[in-house]
């Protein structure tokens, strides 16, 4: 059963947040914030209205993936013009911040992510979570 709580907080040190999706088209705009704790915090905006999700990771899974986004930071030096993408597809953006460390952010469409293992892995993960924490209402 998932939990809907009150907007998620964006004040946890450590965190890999994944955003997809436009608000007024098909499954909307999906936020979804996994903090080191286990927190994850999902936001689901669309058609003006915003669905809130919580759920809980265990904390390793949480540190194991937070350290998997970290190491998409050799993703930041590609070369964002040689991937065409095709009309209407899935644009990521991914966020990681720890402490101690420069805040990362990547854009990758959906394609990409083929190219892209780690990336790949960690929204398929995120996904996962996501889909537990809204009973399947809210889709990364």
């Amino acid at each position: 059963m998932s939990e809907q709580t009150s907007a998620p907080s964006r004040g946890s040190r450590d965190a890999v947040v994944v955003e997809v999706g436009v608000e007024v088209l098909e499954h909307g705009h999906v936020r979804a914030e996994l903090d080191g704790d286990g927190r994850l915090a999902v936001t689901k905006t669309f058609e003006g209205k915003a669905e809130y999700f919580a759920g809980r990771v265990d904390p390793g899974r949480a540190h194991e993936l937070l350290d998997q986004a970290t190491e998409l930071r050799s993703l930041t030096g590609r070369e964002e013009a040689e991937y065409r993408p095709v009309p209407d597809e899935a644009q990521y953006l991914i966020d990681v911040r720890r402490e101690g460390s420069p805040y990362l952010e990547l854009r990758l469409w959906d394609g990409e992510l083929e190219r892209h293992e780690n990336a790949k892995e960690l929204v398929e993960a995120l996904r996962s979570e996501v889909d537990r924490a809204s009973d399947g209402q809210a889709v990364l």
